[in-house]
C-alpha cells in the first residue's frame, strides 16, 4: 500500500503516533486536490480491465521466449 500512495500520491504515509497522523490530515487537507487526481489516475490503473490487459501482454511476452 506505501508503494501504492509514493507512487500515485494520493495520500500521506506517517509514523504511527499523534503528532505524526495529525501531520499527516494536515497535509491531507491541504493538498486534496492533488490527492484527488491521484487517486483518479491509481483507479485507471487499478481496475480489472486494465489488470487483465497487462497481464495478457506478460503472458503472451513470455509465450514468445
Amino acid at each position: 500500500l506505501c508503494e501504492t500512495v509514493e507512487n500515485f500520491k494520493f495520500g500521506e504515509i506517517v509514523d504511527k503516533t499523534p503528532e505524526a497522523l495529525a501531520e499527516g490530515i494536515r497535509k491531507a487537507m491541504k493538498n486534496y486536490e492533488n490527492y484527488k487526481k491521484g487517486l483518479e489516475e491509481y483507479r485507471k490503473e487499478a481496475n480489472w480491465k486494465t489488470v487483465a490487459e497487462k497481464h495478457i501482454e506478460l503472458y503472451e511476452r513470455v509465450r514468445k521466449k
